[in-house]
């Protein structure tokens, strides 16, 4: 009988929950609440839902028509603009093209002339 790599080495591997991933990458990845980087980062967190509806809806697109031109589907980009959820790079990435704008003009006003320094 053949043992997987892990069998023969007598590794025993902890299986974690998805939300305790989630928490465990989110604690490692993410600058201490004090920290200035922490601060800039939830300012843009705040400001991404409101910025997404602003754009979808001078575009003319409803949710739907957004996902169809995005491939990121209706139900995520609602969870999005209600600020449910936080996009990563390579989602904003394919939503900023369906809405026929590089990411730097999708992401540009998500910023205050005092966060660019």
């Amino acid at each position: 009988m053949n043992k997987t790599p892990q069998q023969q080495e007598g590794h025993r591997h902890e299986v974690l929950s998805r939300e305790q991933r989630k928490k465990s990458l989110y604690h490692e990845t993410t600058a201490p609440e004090n920290h200035d980087a922490y601060d800039y980062a939830e300012r843009i967190r705040e400001r991404l839902p409101r910025r997404l509806q602003e754009l979808r809806e001078a575009a003319g697109f409803t949710k739907y028509g957004l996902a169809r031109e995005s491939g990121v589907s209706r139900e995520y980009l609602g969870k999005i603009e209600r600020g449910k959820a936080n996009p990563k790079l390579p989602v904003t990435a394919q939503i900023s093209h369906g809405l026929g704008m590089t990411l730097e003009q999708f992401t540009g006003e998500l910023e205050d002339e005092d966060d660019g320094e």
